[in-house]
């Protein structure tokens, strides 16, 4: 397949009940070993609606800075991992930009920060939410210090 992990594309995303969604950018976040072997990749949604810009499972794209210019979006924006989609190889566009290995690593750091014995059961439900964004960023959901 022609993409990279960080890739920004534009795809038809589906809702989340099913049906058929709308076309919106998105980050493909699946390994790139994953993306020369499948006709599939699998991608988290970017939206301007950045109600959900505190919750660890979501990266904010500023397009005044550096990286956010190098993303293609015209727009500030929120990459939202809480819900994945695989779409065919066929039904993803050229990239329009590309978020940088950096940017993706900050924000798995700033996520995965939590105090070893924390006993709170919202932040223990925070930090299980933003695995599934680990997982496919770094292959595994190991803690890296």
């Amino acid at each position: 397949m022609n993409v990279s992990r960080g890739d920004v594309v534009m795809t038809r995303f589906p809702h989340a009940a099913g049906t058929r969604g709308k076309k919106r950018p998105v980050v493909v976040v699946q390994s790139d070993a994953y993306n020369a072997k499948a006709r599939h990749a699998l991608v988290a949604e970017i939206t301007t609606n950045l109600a959900a810009a505190s919750d660890p499972a979501c990266l904010v794209i500023d397009v005044s800075t550096a990286e956010g210019k190098a993303s293609g979006l015209t727009q500030t924006s929120l990459v939202g991992c809480l819900f994945l989609a695989t779409v065919a190889e066929s039904r993803i566009s050229a990239a329009i930009g590309r978020l940088s290995p950096a940017i993706m690593l900050v924000r798995w750091m700033l996520a995965s920060r939590r105090p070893w014995g924390c006993r709170d059961p919202i932040r223990d439900h925070l930090f299980a939410r933003a695995a599934p964004f680990r997982i496919m960023l770094f292959g595994s959901c190991s803690r890296r210090r």
